[in-house]
């Protein structure tokens, strides 16, 4: 989010967010939703064995996410084509008009949220983004704990 904020006012910048929870195997599983790069298995072809892939904690391909490759799909296909990112509000149903993705500002804070209906949402999970980027910022200026001539320092 830090790197879509730097470049907002310099460069077209489109912020998504794959917003998708597969089915778990095992509900007792401690990983929950989506893992790291699991998104790429919607993104590509179906895999001729899934369960040797990321899928080994979750159900990718059921009934509920028969969607999300069209969609994730199309979303990049048409802003490649295009350079005017469309999705399609109801992708169960062709004949829907395509909504417009809108480029990210800092006013706004406008994104696509990418599932099964895919929407423009804002803010970001702004309460946990809030304490990365307000609080914490402003708690290092007053009390000098992340500096690096503290003694304390918790990260560079």
């Amino acid at each position: 989010m830090n790197y879509a904020r730097a470049l907002a006012d310099k460069a077209p910048v489109y912020f998504y967010l794959f917003d998708h929870y597969p089915q778990l195997k095992d509900p007792n599983f401690p990983f929950k939703g989506t893992s790291h790069a699991m998104d790429n298995l919607y993104l590509f072809d179906k895999p001729e064995d899934p369960d040797k892939n990321l899928s080994f904690y979750a159900n990718v391909f059921t009934a509920e996410s028969e969607r999300i490759p069209s969609v994730y799909r199309g979303v990049f296909t048409s802003f490649a084509k295009t350079g005017s990112p469309t999705f399609q509000t109801n992708p169960s149903s062709p004949g829907t008009p395509l909504a417009s993705w809108p480029r990210y500002n800092l006013q706004t804070q406008e994104y696509l949220a990418i599932s099964t209906t895919p929407e423009v949402r804002r803010e970001i999970f702004a309460q946990r983004a809030s304490l990365w980027l307000d609080f914490l910022p402003k708690l290092a200026s007053r009390t000098g704990y992340f500096s690096s001539g503290s003694n304390r320092v918790a990260y560079e």
